[in-house]
């Protein structure tokens, strides 16, 4: 819808997607990498947007509240059930390695846990490591 405001011309509805391929047909049609290169550059573009978002309240509070954003750095569409059955695998094969089992375990609680504080993964991990 085209409208003119004064001397502004004002287009309130845009259609691109004769010069760009929309998300959900990349991630379909596309290979491994491009699939994995889309969701990061969505998920960076969220990420931005949800800064701009709380910078502008941030600057309107005007009370010395500091807003920061931080993590939401890894998307991963995989399913849980597969990493734990591949570690449950992994674990069956008898490896003496106290390490192995120490990251496996992490790796398994950073990826249940992915939307948690990174202080409470940080700890987590510390008492993953001093388990004997």
């Amino acid at each position: 819808m085209i409208e003119y405001e004064g001397d502004n011309l004002v287009i309130r509805h845009l259609y691109i997607e004769r010069r760009m391929v929309p998300l959900n047909l990349y991630l379909q049609n596309g290979s491994d990498d491009e699939v994995d290169h889309g969701i990061k550059e969505y998920g960076d573009a969220v990420k931005e947007a949800l800064k701009r978002v709380l910078r502008a309240i941030e600057a309107a509070r005007e009370d010395g509240l500091s807003i920061d954003v931080s993590g939401m750095d890894e998307f991963d569409i995989g399913d849980f059930g597969t990493e734990l059955d591949d570690a449950e695998r992994l674990l069956q094969l008898g490896i003496k390695s106290p390490t192995l089992q120490k990251q496996v375990f992490k790796k398994l609680a950073f990826q249940f846990l992915c939307d948690v504080r990174q202080e409470l993964k940080d700890r987590i991990g510390r008492e993953i490591d001093q388990q004997s």
